[in-house]
Protein backbone atom coordinates (compact mmCIF):
# COMPACT_ATOMS: atom_id res chain seq x y z
CA UNK A 1 0.00 0.00 0.00
CA UNK A 2 1.09 3.47 -0.63
CA UNK A 3 0.56 6.55 0.59
CA UNK A 4 1.22 10.15 -0.19
CA UNK A 5 1.83 12.77 2.32
CA UNK A 6 4.61 15.66 3.03
CA UNK A 7 6.87 14.96 6.04
CA UNK A 8 10.76 15.53 7.73
CA UNK A 9 13.15 12.88 6.12
CA UNK A 10 16.68 12.57 8.45
CA UNK A 11 18.27 10.19 5.22
CA UNK A 12 18.21 9.58 1.93
CA UNK A 13 20.16 6.72 0.12
CA UNK A 14 20.45 5.33 -3.26
CA UNK A 15 19.53 1.61 -2.88
CA UNK A 16 21.99 -1.11 -4.27
CA UNK A 17 19.51 -2.18 -6.61
CA UNK A 18 17.60 0.40 -8.63
CA UNK A 19 14.33 -0.06 -10.00
CA UNK A 20 14.03 0.19 -14.04
CA UNK A 21 10.43 0.81 -13.78
CA UNK A 22 10.06 2.79 -10.43
CA UNK A 23 13.54 4.36 -9.36
CA UNK A 24 13.11 5.61 -5.82
CA UNK A 25 15.59 6.58 -3.27
CA UNK A 26 15.50 4.67 0.28
CA UNK A 27 14.36 7.74 2.95
CA UNK A 28 14.27 7.35 7.11
CA UNK A 29 11.23 9.61 7.66
CA UNK A 30 9.10 10.79 10.26
CA UNK A 31 5.63 8.88 10.28
CA UNK A 32 3.15 11.03 11.97
CA UNK A 33 0.91 8.62 14.43
CA UNK A 34 -2.41 9.15 12.59
CA UNK A 35 -0.16 7.78 9.20
CA UNK A 36 0.96 4.64 11.22
CA UNK A 37 -1.81 2.30 10.78
CA UNK A 38 -0.91 -0.63 8.80
CA UNK A 39 2.85 -0.63 9.28
CA UNK A 40 4.03 -3.50 11.64
CA UNK A 41 5.02 -1.98 15.42
CA UNK A 42 7.61 -4.56 15.21
CA UNK A 43 9.41 -3.59 11.51
CA UNK A 44 13.42 -3.51 11.82
CA UNK A 45 12.40 -0.59 9.39
CA UNK A 46 11.62 1.79 12.56
CA UNK A 47 15.28 3.28 12.56
CA UNK A 48 14.35 5.63 15.41
CA UNK A 49 10.94 6.51 17.39
CA UNK A 50 8.56 7.73 15.10
CA UNK A 51 11.59 7.27 12.09
CA UNK A 52 10.24 4.92 9.66
CA UNK A 53 13.12 3.91 6.44
CA UNK A 54 10.82 3.51 3.27
CA UNK A 55 10.86 4.19 -0.33
CA UNK A 56 10.72 7.34 -2.16
CA UNK A 57 9.92 7.65 -5.60
CA UNK A 58 12.50 9.90 -7.36
CA UNK A 59 10.00 10.71 -10.30
CA UNK A 60 7.19 12.01 -7.66
CA UNK A 61 10.05 14.28 -5.47
CA UNK A 62 12.42 15.25 -8.37
CA UNK A 63 12.55 18.81 -7.10
CA UNK A 64 12.97 17.29 -3.10
CA UNK A 65 16.02 14.98 -4.03
CA UNK A 66 17.61 17.31 -6.64
CA UNK A 67 20.50 18.43 -4.06
CA UNK A 68 21.18 14.52 -3.28
CA UNK A 69 20.55 13.45 -6.97
CA UNK A 70 23.22 15.96 -7.90
CA UNK A 71 25.78 15.43 -5.00
CA UNK A 72 27.02 12.18 -6.98
CA UNK A 73 26.72 10.76 -2.61
CA UNK A 74 25.09 7.36 -2.29
CA UNK A 75 24.04 8.46 1.26
CA UNK A 76 23.41 12.14 2.92
CA UNK A 77 21.80 12.92 6.18
CA UNK A 78 19.54 15.99 5.98
CA UNK A 79 19.12 16.20 9.75
CA UNK A 80 21.75 19.69 9.52
CA UNK A 81 20.04 21.21 6.42
CA UNK A 82 16.76 21.05 8.66
CA UNK A 83 17.85 23.22 11.20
Amino acid sequence: MTVEFETTVYRIALPFAQSEIEPFVWVDAFIPEDRRGGIPILSSDWVAPGVYRTRASIKKNRKSFALFLASGLREMDVTEELA
